[in-house]
């Protein structure tokens, strides 16, 4: 229980951490749009709302970027290793003895039963 408590607790804190940081942004961004004059600012909002799309398709094209990356990284990771694998199985197959598996006698564990009159069922 103790360790729970310790990592509940630790999660509050970097969560409160967090929470002060953003208010402390927000804080700055307040007092520094007070110095700013009005028609700046309004300005400032105006482009940053039409930039919003351009944004968001930078942000989507970094990600696919950042995606396909990745996805070609593990591809080679998995060509390395099939390649690695295949070539000790290669050695492997090549050093290997090979003994005849050995033949059994065709026994009859348990005796065939015959089914009599008594013992069918008809559907």
């Amino acid at each position: 229980m103790n360790r729970l408590l310790r990592k509940l607790l630790g999660f509050l804190g970097a969560a409160l951490a967090l929470l002060a940081l953003l208010i402390l942004i927000a804080w700055g961004v307040w007092e520094l749009m007070l110095l700013v004059p009005a028609n700046t600012a309004r300005a400032w909002a105006l482009l940053t709302t039409a930039l919003m799309p351009a944004i968001a398709w930078f942000f989507w094209w970094l990600g696919n970027t950042e995606v396909r990356g990745r996805l070609r990284g593990f591809d080679q990771a998995i060509d390395k290793a099939l390649g690695a694998i295949t070539r000790t199985a290669g050695l492997n197959a090549d050093t290997q003895i090979v003994i005849p598996a050995p033949q059994l006698p065709n026994l009859q564990i348990l005796p065939a039963q015959q089914l009599t009159q008594e013992r069918t069922i008809e559907l």
